[in-house]
């Protein structure tokens, strides 16, 4: 990852950890609430965004009201990240797969699936409906994905408990204090325990993990 859109990521998602590596098949997560429309057909598509690739793309965020809080021509290149890796919003990961390059397409992404019910302070209130128009500059190989799912999933139970992703934080990181511990564990459950029910799901997690089988 050699740069990210400033403050726009949740803070936990920038967790990646090097752990034992595996071939997985393509996820099969549901597209459930991201609304997708294709605004460019790429006119010659011999590759389609799966799990796992390198995407550079130019980018766009918007907010309901038409305001745009993000804009990677900011930064004079295209952004760069790998889908599944852990350093997307889920609203990304779920809506780009498919594309081709040259590919634009705009997506509709619900707050669950965006920033959630806190937003995030480069802008984006909490509960917004975010709208992002993207186009697929390029579409490359990727690196293998890590599973620290399974590395924080003690228990092998396929969800994190606050008990477990406080443990996780504090071996590999045993130089800070117990109180940022617990900081960084209440960050993660904030942005990613959708379904508020004091679990983070394979599903729910927005980090690096295998394709649950």
């Amino acid at each position: 990852m050699k740069r990210l859109p400033q403050d726009i990521i949740p803070p936990l998602t920038f967790l990646c950890i090097l752990v034992t590596l595996c071939h997985c098949e393509e996820t099969t997560e549901p597209l459930e609430n991201v609304k997708i429309e294709i605004l460019k057909v790429s006119e010659n598509c011999k590759r389609t965004v799966k799990r796992g690739d390198m995407l550079k793309v130019n980018y766009k965020g918007y907010l309901e009201n038409g305001k745009v809080f993000d804009d990677s021509e900011k930064q004079k290149e295209p952004f760069e990240f790998q889908v599944d890796g852990g350093t997307m919003i889920k609203g990304w990961q779920l809506g780009l797969k498919g594309a081709c390059r040259g590919e634009t397409r705009k997506l509709i992404i619900p707050p669950k699936y965006g920033f959630g019910e806190y937003g995030n302070p480069a802008g984006i209130p909490g509960n917004s409906i975010l709208t992002y128009v993207i186009e697929i500059v390029s579409i490359e190989d990727g690196p293998e994905i890590p599973d620290t799912f399974s590395l924080i999933d003690a228990n092998d139970d396929k969800r994190l408990s606050k008990e477990e992703v406080q443990i996780f934080f504090r071996e590999q990181d045993k130089t800070i204090g117990a109180s940022n511990h617990i900081e960084s564990m209440n960050l993660m459950f904030m942005y990613e325990d959708i379904d508020k029910d004091g679990y983070i799901s394979h599903f729910e997690f927005n980090g690096p993990k295998h394709v649950e089988l």
